[in-house]
């Protein structure tokens, strides 16, 4: 039988929401200067920046005029905490991820992303997302259109370890495990969604 409320043997499944966390809400992405030419943005290194290698790149997607993270080689990876949303239903989270990005290529690459994630209570240690994630969800052979600069979703993959009920956020790192055969460059990322069951009920109710 379907997970919720049964009426009449007639399943209602709980509903979901989603959550897009883009790259400019992103923390570890290191410091950000003008280039020589002033008409770019180049992103290089900062000293807090250790959660795997830092990128160094450009923002900006191609000639499109929208944002995001371009990488440069296979391992780079921005990093954040994510706080639970308020209706996230803790005792079963079903907490999928998917990223977002743009595919500057014409050639039907197949690049691979990793999110690696420490999920936190209250007063936990805030430690560095990739030595000390809790799990790391692989979403594999996403397969680019051949359309230069297309929007490409990934497929929407379960976290491998879902929240606690006393967890209150996850550290999150996004990671480009691998290019495909993709050059360095045509990736650009735009952010990370999640979605997430909700709770659909409150611990208040009618009075008696």
């Amino acid at each position: 039988m379907g997970k919720g409320i049964h009426i009449n043997d007639d399943a209602m499944p709980w509903d979901t929401r989603t959550a897009f966390i883009p790259w400019t809400s992103f923390m570890s992405i290191g410091n950000i200067a003008l280039d020589g030419n002033a008409a770019n943005i180049w992103i290089t290194e900062g000293s807090g920046t250790t959660a795997g290698t830092p990128l160094v790149g450009e923002i900006g997607a191609t000639s499109t005029d929208v944002a995001g993270v371009e990488i440069a080689a296979a391992g780079d990876l921005i990093s954040t905490y994510w706080p639970y949303p308020s209706e996230l239903d803790t005792s079963d989270p079903e907490l999928f991820f998917r990223v977002h990005f743009v595919h500057e290529g014409a050639a039907a690459d197949t690049p691979d992303f990793k999110v690696h994630y420490l999920h936190r209570a209250k007063q936990e240690g805030f430690l560095e997302p990739v030595a000390g994630a809790t799990a790391v969800t692989s979403i594999l052979d996403h397969t680019c259109s051949t359309t230069a600069d297309s929007l490409e979703l990934t497929a929407w993959t379960i976290a491998a370890t879902q929240p606690a009920s006393t967890d209150v956020g996850s550290l999150l790192a996004v990671e480009a495990d691998h290019l495909g055969s993709a050059s360095a460059g045509e990736i650009f990322i735009l952010g990370v969604e999640m979605r997430f069951k909700v709770n659909m009920l409150t611990d208040t109710g009618p009075a008696d």
